[in-house]
């Protein structure tokens, strides 16, 4: 036997004890073939260890925490920039609506400075007549 044929015939045999006595023979003359067969073997071995141990029926479970825990710490690593953005939109927000209003009441603050001390009423009649003035525009009664 060569050890082409003797390949051929290990990969067939799930033991070393199942080889022909032609292959046994030939083992014992090839130092090549005997690495070749004892790696096999080592293989063998691993292999059938693996075949018995037995896998947890929550492996699945443990997976797919593992899963979840990543993405919730993904989220959570997103999620105080999402609040610093939503800060500053709300600050901006406000600060402009602010601009505005104050603009609108500087002038109205300023017709009645004008109304104070440039009219030659007193402040009661003044303030009496600013109010009406604006009362319908702003309704706030």
């Amino acid at each position: 036997m060569n050890c082409q044929q003797y390949r051929a015939e290990l990969t067939t045999v799930k033991k070393r004890d199942e080889l022909s006595d032609a292959a046994n023979q030939h083992l014992r003359s090839c130092s090549r073939c005997k690495a070749l067969s004892q790696s096999y073997n080592h293989f063998l071995e691993f292999a059938d260890a693996e075949k018995s141990t037995e896998v947890s029926p929550f492996i699945a479970t443990r997976i797919m925490a593992a899963i979840a825990a990543d993405e919730a710490e993904q989220i959570s690593a997103i999620v105080p920039w999402l609040r610093v953005i939503a800060v500053t939109l709300t600050l901006t927000i406000g600060f402009t609506f602010a601009y505005l209003s104050d603009k609108r009441q500087i002038v109205m603050a300023d017709l009645l400075i004008t109304d104070y001390f440039n009219v030659e009423r007193n402040a009661f009649e003044i303030e009496t007549a600013w109010i009406e003035e604006i009362q319908p525009e702003n309704n706030i009664y």
